[in-house]
């Protein structure tokens, strides 16, 4: 059972874990990573964009879905996350080696100051709408999602 593994984990087998229940089995997620999501091979693909906005401790995210054409089971999701360059050397946050980790990957983007920059956030969107064919864009109300979405909208 996927929301009890953690507890076990820590319980049962003193094995440390980050978080308290567990969404999906590690196992199930690893099944389905068939083949590298890449920018590139994504071009021109149709797909659905959902954008969950944050403002300064939070991470804001950008994920693209794209349906497989061939195989109507198979999905590529590329995401982009974003967090305010300030927060990889904050000492209040607690995820700081973390970021800076992710970024050296390339897994985190940053935005310049101690705030989410939305004029950034919505540059890299409109310049994955000229790569990719993003049938629509799902926006998290808050954090001026409605301004934010309006503006995305205009441009």
């Amino acid at each position: 059972m996927p929301s009890a593994q953690n507890n076990f984990l820590t319980k049962r087998l003193s094995v440390w874990t980050q978080q308290e229940n567990r969404w999906i089995d590690i196992s199930l997620w690893d099944r389905n990573n068939v083949r590298p999501v890449l920018d590139d091979r994504l071009a021109g693909r149709m797909c659905f964009g959902g954008i969950d906005l944050s403002a300064i401790s939070d991470l804001t995210i950008w994920a693209m879905l794209f349906p497989d054409e061939a195989d109507k089971d198979l999905v590529d999701i590329l995401i982009r996350v974003w967090c305010p360059e300030a927060r990889l050397t904050d000492t209040r946050n607690k995820f700081r080696e973390q970021y800076q980790s992710w970024k050296k990957q390339g897994y985190l983007l940053t935005t310049q100051g101690d705030a989410i920059d939305y004029d950034f956030i919505r540059a890299q969107i409109v310049a994955d709408s000229l790569k990719f064919n993003i049938s629509s864009i799902s926006v998290d109300r808050l954090f001026q999602g409605y301004e934010f979405s309006q503006k995305l909208e205009g441009e």
